[in-house]
C-alpha cells in the first residue's frame, strides 16, 4: 500500500494543491524526518523544497530595481511605494497637495446637463 499527502505549496500569494504518492517506506521516513525535527510533514516539504529550488525573487527584484531605475529616469515615475508609512511631514505635503486642488464640476452634473430636460 502507498502512501498519500496532500500539500499546499506557496506560489506568490496563490496557494496550490498537488497530491504526492510516496510508498510506505518513503513516507515512514519522511513522517520520521519531520518529527524529529518537530515540524509537520507539510512544513518540511516545504522547507526541503526551497532548499533544493530556491525562487526567482532575487532575480525578479533586480530585474524590477532596473525597471523602476529606468522609469524614473525616463520620468515615467516620481516615487515608488514602499509600504512604508508616510513620515508625519510627507503626511502632511500629501494632505496640502490634496486639499490645494480644487475640483471641477462633478460628472454626475455634466451627464446630466448632457442629457437635457426630459
Amino acid at each position: 500500500m502507498r502512501g498519500s499527502m496532500l500539500a499546499g505549496l506557496a506560489e506568490g500569494n496563490r496557494a496550490m494543491a498537488h497530491q504526492i504518492t510516496f510508498t510506505d517506506d518513503e513516507y515512514e521516513a519522511l513522517a520520521a524526518a519531520a518529527a524529529a525535527r518537530g515540524q509537520p510533514i507539510e512544513a518540511l516539504v516545504r522547507e526541503t523544497l526551497a532548499e533544493r529550488f530556491p525562487t526567482m525573487r532575487g532575480d525578479q527584484s533586480h530585474a524590477h530595481g532596473a525597471l523602476v531605475e529606468a522609469m524614473q529616469r525616463a520620468g515615467h515615475l516620481v516615487s515608488v511605494p514602499t509600504r512604508v508609512p508616510d513620515t508625519p511631514t510627507e503626511a502632511a505635503e500629501r494632505h496640502r497637495l490634496a486639499h490645494s486642488i480644487t475640483p471641477g464640476k462633478l460628472a454626475s452634473d455634466m451627464v446630466i446637463e448632457d442629457r437635457g430636460p426630459r
